[in-house]
Order: C-alpha cells, then structure tokens, then sequence
C-alpha cells in the first residue's frame, strides 16, 4: 500500500517522491515517532534531503486505534517501521545514502535507551549510518513534531 507524502499543502504518493528523490544526489534521512492520544496511537515517519539553506522533509502519518501495553513495544514499531521504510526505499535508489534517526535516547536513565543498541546494530547491518537523540533531527526534530498533532 502506498502511503501519503505531505509537505505543506502538497501531497505525494509513494512513487511521486521517488521521483523527486531520484533527482537529488544527497544523503537521504529517515526516521519515525509516535504519540498517544486518547483514541488511539499516531505514527509518523518522516523522509528528509539536506538542501540549502536547510532540511526539506516529507511526513507520513499513520493512526492506530489501539493503546499499546507497554511503551516498549510502541518504541520497537517506530524502529521497525523506520528500518521498512529506509529498506523500501533503498531498494528502488539503491546508489544512494541513507542514514537512519531514531528518536531514541543513549543515555542510561531514559526509556528508549534499552533499545540504541538493537537500533543501531540493525541499522548498521543494512549498511546505514545511525543517528540517535539529540543528533536524530529526521526522528526527534520532524517526526516527533507532526506526532503530537491531532
């Protein structure tokens, strides 16, 4: 299934922004966050081009009616989901550089940080370079930000 690419009031499918991607020479980021809401849980990823003088991203936005039980597992579908799609698009612009951001935080003490290694072992064994909080601007900074509107 395809999915909706949005960037400001433009909205693009899949193959659409594989286009405009494809005419970009730059490293390609990817990363993802999610939210819980009242009524359910919103998913975001988020693919981005460093282009002067700043970031241009395209955001995806998925809602789930479900509550999870635990945030671990909320955590593991926004890596897993990350890495699906940097692997999607990677095999369609397989000349290209991907680096994957999870809004995942290192550092002992933090929720997220039982699952840096795991993230970044997986991303690595894919070829990619891996950013992690504060340094995961596709995650932390884009993804994080259109998670958190309902």
């Amino acid at each position: 299934m395809s999915r909706v690419w949005i960037r400001n009031d433009e909205r693009l499918t899949d193959n659409e922004l594989l286009g405009y991607l494809e005419q970009y020479t730059g490293k390609i980021y990817v990363g993802g966050d999610s939210q819980h809401f009242q009524r359910g849980c919103k998913h975001v990823q988020v693919l981005a081009c460093k282009m002067y003088p700043g970031v241009t991203y395209w955001y995806s936005e998925e809602y789930v009616d479900m509550q999870y039980d635990n945030p671990d597992r909320r955590i593991q579908k926004e890596i897993f989901d990350t890495i699906k799609l940097a692997e999607k698009f990677q095999q369609k612009l397989p000349h290209r550089e991907f680096e994957v951001h999870f809004d995942v935080n290192p550092n002992e003490g933090n929720l997220s940080n039982k699952f840096a290694s795991m993230a970044t072992s997986v991303a690595q064994g894919y070829g990619w370079s891996v950013a992690l909080k504060p340094q995961s601007f596709a995650a932390s900074g884009a993804a994080d930000w259109h998670s958190k509107r309902y």
